[in-house]
């Protein structure tokens, strides 16, 4: 699209697009420095207030349970961290996903508004020839330019951080479920240990947990798997539509 046109195009609708995508970009910087602030509040009120750090060396010969606690704790931060980072590419990808509809929009209006004014000079050639005036056809070669509004090697990386941020929850997610199976244990053993023999109960405890461990990580896998083929199909569709 050429950039001389690019105001004459935009609408309304357009600056709208365009300024939520703006918006959002900002909203994610300052979703990402909360959860840093909150990485170092959590950090430093379960970890270093609990006297863990000074008693490092001391871990072979620490309370069993103590020890869980602590790693507990350090999954909990970094699942933090990890949940503001894919908050921010996502966010990012719906600005970046606004900027595209904007792109793929403009685009189409522009190859239409040349194919009128390719249209008006055929039929002023044809004029001239019948008139016996010779044409000189002035039109260059027009090259097929970048976007204005995103940049598409920053959509690649956008996507390939998310991807690689979605694992890291899933993983951290599995971690903790596995805290929680001596309190889901405890549960399942009151309510079914009158009627069920203890082998059975711990069956079904395992099986239980792997059904919510399963379940978590398809909620978490799922959406942002999506979201992350939908930028580059958008990306595709905006690159094709300069074709025209």
């Amino acid at each position: 699209m050429d950039k001389n046109n690019e105001n004459d195009l935009l609408s309304p609708k357009h600056r709208k697009l365009l300024n939520s995508a703006f918006l959002l970009k900002l909203f994610a910087w300052f979703t990402l420095m909360l959860g840093i602030l909150r990485f170092v509040v959590h950090f430093y009120d379960n970890i270093i207030q609990s006297g863990f750090l000074l008693y490092i060396h001391t871990l072979p010969s620490m309370n069993f349970d103590f020890v869980v606690m602590i790693l507990k704790q350090f999954l909990d931060a970094l699942a933090i961290v990890v949940t503001s980072i894919i908050m921010w590419c996502i966010m990012h990808g719906i600005a970046t996903a606004l900027k595209l509809v904007v792109e793929t929009d403009l685009n189409y209006q522009s190859a239409k508004a040349g194919n009128d004014e390719s249209l008006e000079s055929i039929e002023l050639e044809e004029t001239a020839q019948v008139d016996g005036v010779e044409t000189i056809n002035d039109d260059p070669t027009v090259d097929v330019e970048d976007a204005e509004f995103y940049k598409p090697s920053e959509v690649l990386k956008l996507t390939r951080w998310l991807d690689k941020g979605m694992w890291l929850a899933i993983c951290i997610t599995l971690g903790l479920e596995l805290f929680s199976i001596p309190s889901f244990y405890r549960i399942v053993n009151n309510l079914l240990a009158s009627k069920l023999s203890q082998p059975l109960v711990i069956l079904i405890t395992i099986i239980a947990t792997i059904f919510f461990v399963l379940t978590t990580a398809l909620v978490q896998y799922l959406p942002i798997k999506a979201f992350n083929r939908f930028l580059p199909i958008l990306m595709e569709i905006e690159h094709n539509s300069r074709k025209n």
